[in-house]
């Protein structure tokens, strides 16, 4: 979700890079996805629901001793899962698609997009609108890139910032 804020304040407010931590710029094959699921996610089937979400994070990807932080240190609150996830569920996906496509339209700065799996054909093709994008895959990295080698991420992050320090 921070990418996708992150994305949203570039598109309106005055900003040298941004990064986006696997986060899809082509929201709506998860959208239809979790359209599918609200039932489930606001309903008492929530505990059979959530695993299924949890378990495609790819936390088995991250090593010791971060991986046993992340479980042992959250708590999945069923009132708050739909909260945050409120404009996909009440939005119709073709249209948040549209929406989010105007925004990340007029973000024009560099924008390294950093996913732990393959890009989609419809996520290439969205991130190529945005002249300054470039796609870094980790291919089985899983959801949480950022944390399967923290060093290696930190220091690309350092990198690209001192790039966006010398460009301003």
């Amino acid at each position: 979700m921070a990418a996708g804020v992150a994305g949203l304040y570039a598109s309106a407010h005055p900003a040298r890079g941004i990064v986006l931590a696997d986060q899809a710029t082509e929201i709506l094959p998860f959208a239809q996805m979790l359209h599918q699921a609200a039932p489930m996610l606001r309903g008492p089937a929530f505990g059979q629901a959530w695993p299924g979400s949890e378990n495609s994070l790819g936390l088995d990807r991250i090593p010791e001793p971060a991986r046993t932080l992340v479980p042992d240190t959250h708590k999945v609150n069923q009132e708050v899962v739909p909260g945050y996830r409120d404009q996909v569920l009440n939005t119709e996906p073709a249209q948040l698609q549209a929406w989010i496509d105007d925004k990340a339209a007029t973000i024009q700065i560099p924008c390294p997009a950093v996913s732990g799996r393959p890009a989609t054909d419809g996520e290439r093709e969205r991130l190529g609108r945005m002249p300054a994008a470039q796609i870094k895959e980790r291919a089985g990295a899983g959801h949480l890139v950022h944390l399967v080698d923290p060093g290696r991420f930190a220091a690309r992050l350092r990198a690209f910032a001192g790039h966006c320090g010398q460009a301003g």
